[in-house]
């Protein structure tokens, strides 16, 4: 007979399963064996221009090219995709009548494939499900990510533009049927990009804990992602062929996209989507510049899972209590984003003080997180605004 049962245990939580993934070098090979095991005959790549001067998009063709495959492509993507963009690689898609779509590159790629494999097959265009119409099938879908960061491969998220404005969509037939982490492919990634979406596995991993979603399994993806990017994210960056650290980071951009996949992403991502596109910031860089003032404000709530985190990062510290761990963490994060040269100011991106309180209107009004773990308004977004400025 059950005597005592506290609040915490009687709190009923949920967990969303991520799917399939094969990870480790050469982990590109498996998806030969999953379009074989399918049957599948006539897929459709999807990849931004980086990735495909890269090579990469060829290597992939190489890779899967056998008699009576016949494989198309798209990689007309930009950095950050517009609902344009979108449409475009749609009627891409439908010229060509594939049988199933890959996602080859970061973020923009992946989350463009995971449209136009459900538009395909549903019908109209991407302005339609914005308006309300119904999905809830796709082509079938493998994405294989060449950066360390948007977590997208292991998400049901695709985020994109309309008119300047970051909207994005969210539903489980969005995830794809087979992730392949394979960090020999980020071997080339750019420092700054490298940069860029290391610093999102952070934001991603950390909003996650600021949110009334946390849960322990949450923590548990969480604290993993951010000290592998502690460990790993300054070594990525100064040596891009340190195999080693691009595949802790690999890890922890899936284990940050789990945790935001359960615990979706808060005010830095707020603060980023009313700078992205208007000063032309790469999607990280504009995410992690609100980063620190977000978990100090949220810091009164979060005390035991930031100390958490913190002994998972640095468990041979002499930081004692809970108070101090939390603490150190803030200015751990801060220490990072330091060492890859990312912001910490907005006036470094060229927002002028001015602007400062338009912005933090534009967020807490176009952007809300009502499941941001401390209560606030607008003057409390204002405040941050201006600590960061």
């Amino acid at each position: 007979m059950v005597e005592f049962i506290d609040s915490e245990h009687l709190s009923v939580k949920s967990f969303c399963i991520i799917p399939k993934i094969s990870f480790g070098c050469n982990a590109k090979k498996d998806l030969v064996s999953a379009l074989n095991e399918r049957g599948l005959y006539r897929p459709f790549i999807i990849a931004d221009q980086g990735v495909y001067q890269a090579g990469l998009v060829k290597l992939i063709q190489d890779l899967i090219n056998k008699p009576g495959v016949e494989i198309g492509e798209f990689h007309n993507i930009s950095s950050e995709p517009t609902l344009e963009s979108m449409n475009e690689s749609t009627l891409a898609v439908r010229e060509f009548k594939p049988d199933c779509i890959i996602g080859i590159g970061g973020g923009s790629s992946m989350d463009t494939a995971k449209v136009v494999a459900m538009v395909f097959v549903c019908g109209g265009d991407l302005k339609d499900y914005l308006e309300g119409k119904p999905y809830n099938a796709r082509l079938p879908l493998f994405l294989v990510p060449t950066t360390a960061g948007t977590g997208s491969e292991v998400t049901g998220d695709s985020v994109f533009s309309v008119n300047k404005q970051k909207r994005w969509i969210s539903h489980s037939c969005l995830v794809p049927d087979l992730s392949i982490l394979d960090p020999e492919l980020t071997v080339s990634l750019p420092k700054r990009v490298t940069a860029s979406t290391g610093l999102d596995v952070l934001c991603h991993a950390l909003e996650g804990l600021m949110t009334s979603y946390r849960n322990v399994l949450v923590e548990m993806h969480a604290s993993k992602a951010v000290s592998l990017v502690i460990g790993n994210l300054e070594k990525a960056y100064w040596c891009g062929n340190d195999i080693s650290a691009r595949y802790n980071m690999m890890l922890a951009a899936m284990l940050g996209g789990i945790a935001n996949n359960n615990a979706p992403a808060t005010f830095p991502h707020s603060i980023g989507y009313t700078i992205a596109n208007r000063f032309n910031v790469p999607h990280g860089f504009s995410c992690e510049v609100g980063l620190p003032a977000a978990m100090e404000f949220n810091l009164p709530m979060c005390t035991d899972e930031f100390s958490t985190v913190f002994d998972a990062c640095f468990p041979l510290s002499n930081k004692k209590s809970k108070n101090e761990k939390a603490s150190a963490l803030i200015e751990e994060i801060k220490i990072i984003i330091q060492k890859v040269n990312g912001y910490s100011r907005l006036r470094d991106f060229g927002v002028e003080e001015d602007l400062v309180n338009t912005l933090a209107e534009e967020c807490y009004n176009l952007f809300p997180r009502p499941y941001n773990i401390c209560q606030h308004n607008l003057e409390d977004i204002k405040n941050i605004y201006r600590k960061i400025y």
